[in-house]
């Protein structure tokens, strides 16, 4: 019963970093959140400041600034949360930083 009720903790629980909750089930004791894992994620985002944001939509530029990318490979290239590049991609586009072509290629916009 003990066994399940951990399971079910680390399976549904959105309040602990589920690294930690692994780590304790094995008798660790974790220092800190891992930063991560969803739980730690759902909590990074919503503390992005204006400066992370910033630093978000100058590394997606950087990344397209050579050659037109993917929104997967931007992603997945990223060190930031899905949802944040996703946003920040919106943002660019919005603002016409970028653009976007009919094969879905991420680009800077030439003016």
């Amino acid at each position: 019963k003990e066994r399940i009720e951990a399971m079910k903790r680390f399976s549904f629980g959105d309040d602990d970093c589920r690294v930690n909750v692994m780590l304790r089930y094995f008798g660790e004791k974790p220092e800190a959140p891992c930063g991560k894992c969803d739980v730690c994620r759902s909590r990074n985002r919503n503390r992005l400041t204006k400066g992370d944001k910033q630093s978000i939509k100058d590394s997606i530029i950087y990344m397209v600034g050579n050659a037109p990318r993917s929104l997967d490979y931007i992603v997945a290239e990223s060190r930031y949360a899905e949802d944040d590049v996703i946003e920040a991609v919106r943002a660019l586009l919005s603002s016409h930083t970028l653009s976007i072509d009919d094969s879905d290629m991420i680009s800077l916009t030439r003016k």
